[in-house]
């Protein structure tokens, strides 16, 4: 049984792999199980997105395929 989740953390993302990946590396080993990250890549090139869902398989991505904007993609 999934637990339920208690805080989603939403983040939009716009070509900033590197930067993202920081983040989640600090938070990566004590990031409660009752916690998610949801993360929506606006316009980013198919092969940066494959490769960075691989590596991070505990946070689930969202690919929306123009920049809509942060306020969209936040819905």
């Amino acid at each position: 049984m999934t637990p339920q989740m208690k805080l989603s953390i939403i983040i939009v993302n716009y070509r900033a792999w590197g930067h993202l990946q920081n983040a989640l590396d600090a938070l990566a080993d004590d990031f409660p199980s009752d916690w998610e990250i949801i993360i929506v890549d606006n316009e980013s090139e198919p092969a940066s997105f494959s490769a960075f869902e691989q590596k991070n398989a505990w946070v689930r991505l969202v690919a929306n395929p123009v920049n809509s904007g942060f306020g969209f993609g936040c819905i």
